[in-house]
């Protein structure tokens, strides 16, 4: 399925959404002044909330941040104390971030104050205004994955789609990662004109699959890139793999099309 990264044309939406970034980054800063830490460092220390060690690159993707920026945001947390650099057991010239006990203290309250925050800003906040903003954030958060995985040019396939899979899993968790991968491949299809081209379970089953892989991996201490992925997990590249649990029937009617079916041939190995 040919895909041009989706893309925003700047303007008022836009010019908005980024003055709102700046006054969400006062207040934030306001809120956590007795932490005395930059905006760079309070968005690498939500996300290292759950307190899960990241790899740099991947810590980069998440925060959006330059590799080399961030190498200098690492340098002074790790200054403050907040966390430290170990060597990835998996893979032992590659490092991994990891929150020390002060640091998990300072992260907690950071996303506390994101949730406060957002709980406020959403209590005046129609359902349909939350909505609309994420047909903007939805596009914008999905331009920004495809840059990463679709050369300029190139062609959104199964392969793409894997990938795809992996970082949202990866980043989001498997749960999380299923629903934004539907929304994001609903939006292709819709970009595209093709509608008809989403399918519900065929979409959350590939993203339950990749996930349940990523999450093994994860338990098992093996930090990888998307390359060592599928590498260590080739039956995720051959599209045929849903035929396994799938009969082409059930996949393709129209109910599986709509919404989530269970397998009919054989269980997934989660179940």
């Amino acid at each position: 399925m040919p895909v041009a990264a989706a893309t925003i044309a700047a303007g008022g939406i836009i010019t908005e959404l980024h003055r709102a970034t700046h006054v969400t980054l006062e207040v934030l800063a306001a809120r956590l002044a007795r932490l005395n830490l930059t905006g760079s460092e309070q968005n690498v220390l939500a996300v290292l909330a759950d307190r899960r060690p990241r790899a740099v690159g991947e810590l980069a993707t998440a925060t959006g941040t330059k590799p080399t920026t961030l190498t200098s945001v690492l340098d002074r947390l790790e200054r403050k104390g907040l966390l430290v650099r170990e060597p990835d057991q998996a893979d032992r010239r590659s490092l991994r971030i990891v929150l020390t006990a002060a640091g998990r203290r300072t992260a907690t309250a950071v996303q506390s104050a994101v949730r406060e925050l957002e709980r406020t800003a959403l209590a005046s906040v129609s359902a349909e205004d939350v909505a609309g903003f994420h047909a903007v954030a939805v596009p914008a958060e999905l331009s920004a994955m495809l840059t990463q995985i679709v050369p300029a040019g190139g062609r959104f396939g199964h392969l793409q789609h894997v990938q795809l899979a992996f970082l949202a899993a990866r980043e989001h968790g498997t749960v999380a990662a299923t629903e934004k991968i539907s929304r994001w491949i609903r939006h292709l299809a819709a970009y595209e004109n093709s509608p008809q081209k989403y399918n519900a379970t065929m979409t959350r089953a590939w993203t339950k699959l990749v996930g349940h892989h990523v999450e093994a991996d994860q338990w098992a201490g093996r930090a990888s890139d998307f390359a060592d992925f599928a590498d260590r997990h080739p039956a995720l590249l051959d599209k045929r793999l849903l035929s396994r649990h799938y009969s082409a029937a059930v996949l393709a009617s129209a109910a599986a099309r709509a919404d989530w079916v269970d397998p009919d041939l054989a269980p997934f190995p989660w179940s």
